[in-house]
Formats: C-alpha cells, sequence, structure tokens
C-alpha cells in the first residue's frame, strides 16, 4: 500500500487499524523526506523473517520484506516501493537500485507506485489534457511520448510485468482517470 500518511503517529494507530480490517499484519516504511510512506500487508501465517526501510535509495521510501510461508522451500521477498513523482532521472536510478533484486532462483515480488507507464500499455488516454505541472514529471525535456524507461529498466534486469503477463494492462490511473 503507497501513500500510507501518518500511519506512524498515535502509536501507529492507523496501521493498527488497518491491520485489524484487512486481518492481516503489516510492516511500514516510514518515507520521513516526504511523508509518503509505504507498508507491506501479509496473511499471519505468513513468517516475518526480515524487514527493512530504505529511504535512503529512493526519493519517498522502499519497505523490503522477507517471509517463510508454509509449503514453499523459498524465502519470499516482498518490497514495496513509491518512487519519485518528479523527476524520470531520479525514477531511473530508482529502478536501477531495484535490479539487484532479480535472480530467477528466488521468489521477489516488487509492488508500489512507479510513476511510471508499462512498455506494454498504449499511451496514456488524456495526456495531452493534463496540467503542465503532470507533463513535466512524466515527459523528458522535448518528448512527445510518455517516460517509459523506468518500467524498462527493471524488464531488462529481468523482472515480469504481471499485469502483462495475466492480460490486465492497459488501464489508465491517476492521473488520467476522467480526463480523456
Amino acid at each position: 500500500m503507497q501513500e500510507v500518511r501518518n500511519f506512524q503517529t498515535n502509536d501507529n494507530q492507523l496501521l493498527i487499524e488497518t491491520e485489524n480490517a484487512l486481518g492481516m499484519r503489516g510492516v511500514l516504511g516510514v518515507a520521513p523526506k516526504t511523508g509518503q510512506n509505504v507498508a507491506v500487508f501479509y496473511k499471519s501465517d505468513f513468517e516475518l523473517i526480515f524487514w527493512q526501510v530504505d529511504d535512503m535509495h529512493f526519493y519517498n521510501t522502499a519497505c523490503i520484506a522477507k517471509f517463510k510461508i508454509a509449503g514453499l522451500d523459498e524465502v519470499v521477498t516482498m518490497i514495496n516501493v513509491h518512487l519519485c513523482h518528479s523527476d524520470p532521472k531520479i525514477r531511473w536510478d530508482e529502478a536501477k537500485f531495484l535490479s539487484q533484486f532479480v535472480d530467477s532462483s528466488k521468489l521477489v515480488l516488487i509492488a508500489g507506485d512507479f510513476n511510471a507507464v508499462s512498455l506494454f500499455d498504449a499511451e496514456p488516454l488524456g495526456w495531452k489534457a493534463l496540467p503542465v505541472h503532470f507533463k513535466e514529471r512524466h515527459f523528458l525535456p522535448g518528448a512527445t511520448v510518455v517516460d517509459r524507461e523506468t518500467l524498462a529498466i527493471l524488464d531488462r534486469s529481468g523482472f515480469v510485468d504481471v499485469a502483462h503477463q495475466f492480460q490486465k494492462n492497459n488501464e489508465n490511473t491517476v492521473p488520467c482517470v476522467g480526463i480523456a
């Protein structure tokens, strides 16, 4: 879950309320510079064996959690990120850092707000009607199409775009929903 603002306040009250509502446990990745926290929620029968917050390599933050799951021999790594919303070049560096987690012999899931468009998606509807401040975030200077390099870096590293794999990609999200 991304943008879990203030989940760490009042002794983690919002985190605890969300855990109870979902019937799950959660670990929080606090983003001290931006407040755009992330969380990984997991079933109570998953054994959390490692948990790390990384706000050094990310504009916002990343929450990295490793689990032992009954019936699986391999440890499962789950990473939730919120990549930089305002600069494609910063997102590229963040994606390059995430590439270190590629290992075909391991189970790794990266989820989050990539603030980027998949290689496999059509050009989002409504981009041309967006206010300039949104365009500046997702286009390189002089470009006429949205930047896709962030997710291309992950693709070249060996990660699989699950939405594309299951043919669930190409759905507009914020900020394009309702603009086209």
